[in-house]
């Protein structure tokens, strides 16, 4: 039995009010994310579809004008609300006059006054995230979580373990996937799989090792081989690439679980030049190999990713000023032969 009404709200309505956030969001992320590259050099304007469809509640925000480093933008960057047709434009700072912060705050707040509203209290730019953590796709008291789907998790939760779970065996069984394809790729070398880790390796057949001696004796390209074993047996994706040059430039060395990185050897010690030639060639994730470093620290690492956006903005000689590495895997050989992890996030996220 069909009940046309059920079925259009349900399977038209909302399908089509989830279909135009998801859109209208994941555009909004993209622009917030170019409106980041230029600061507050220019300020930012709410602005409205300005036509007899227009809420009242955001025709009232219509013209806000702010400073993209304004905490408005935190909770208040559209959509704010199901169908929301509101956009941002960049201006001028001499052009429009600057809104009461306070004011705009209380506006926006009325604009998103409604306990089912209040989860658009979001910024998809900088969460990265297409619903907000309040959805109700999202178990209650799930959005919060950091851990494979999206759970907020809790080791005595059954849902939670289960979610745990699934995750896991959704990652191994993308690995074994990916494994056998590259099995049957004859452009790849030095394959494995481990099943009982979930590591999986590779190697582009015209990807190069350093064969010249570093400071430690060994030729450099061991710092990587060394590497790729280690974080291989901890269970974790790296597939070494093609070092072919395309457009001049050097190429990241591969994929470390489907995200471009790149792997440096530390031999002096200062990690700023190794995380800012892995930015330069575009690499997301930074792999610093670190060779008996007697005097190696997490907090030093930190401090130096931290400082890394600084460095770069005031060395006249780097032309490329965007910051793209988003971590810092660690991967330190001890003094007894085997190998300490540790991974240190963008300090901004």
């Amino acid at each position: 039995m069909v009940f046309p009404a059920i079925d259009k709200r349900y399977n038209i309505n909302y399908l089509y009010a989830e279909y135009n956030h998801a859109l209208h969001t994941s555009q909004m992320a993209v622009k917030w994310h170019d409106i980041m590259e230029d600061g507050d050099r220019y300020n930012l304007q709410y602005r409205t579809a300005g036509d007899e469809r227009v809420r009242s509640d955001h025709a009232a925000l219509d013209n806000t004008t702010l400073p993209p480093s304004d905490d408005f933008w935190k909770s208040y960057l559209p959509p704010n609300g199901w169908n929301c047709r509101c956009t941002v434009e960049q201006v001028l700072r001499d052009d429009y006059p600057m809104s009461d912060p306070e004011v705009a705050k209380a506006v926006g707040d009325a604009c998103t006054d409604e306990p089912k509203m209040r989860m658009f209290r979001y910024n998809a730019g900088q969460e990265m995230t297409v619903f907000p953590k309040k959805h109700p796709y999202f178990p209650k008291g799930c959005g919060d979580c950091k851990k494979y789907q999206n759970l907020a998790y809790d080791p005595n939760s059954d849902k939670c373990r289960a979610c745990t779970i699934v995750g896991k065996l959704a990652v191994e069984c993308g690995r074994l996937r990916e494994y056998n394809c590259l099995k049957s790729d004859p452009h790849y070398k030095d394959l494995e799989y481990n099943a009982t880790t979930g590591g999986l390796k590779a190697t582009h057949i015209e990807h190069n090792f350093d064969k010249d001696k570093g400071i430690f004796g060994i030729p450099r390209g061991d710092y990587e081989k060394n590497a790729v074993q280690a974080l291989f047996q901890n269970g974790y994706s790296i597939i070494l690439q093609s070092e072919k040059k395309l457009d001049g430039e050097k190429c990241p060395d591969g994929y470390l679980n489907g995200v471009l990185m790149d792997i440096k050897g530390i031999e002096d010690g200062n990690p700023l030049y190794a995380m800012n030639r892995a930015n330069t060639q575009k690499a997301k994730i930074a792999i610093l190999y670190f060779h008996n470093h007697p005097d190696y620290s997490v907090d030093y690492i930190w401090d130096k990713f931290n400082y890394l956006p600084t460095w770069i903005k005031n060395n006249d000689r780097l032309q490329n000023k965007e910051v793209i590495l988003e971590k810092i895997l660690c991967v330190v050989r001890q003094v007894d032969g085997s190998f300490r992890i540790d991974e240190i996030k963008k300090p901004d996220t």
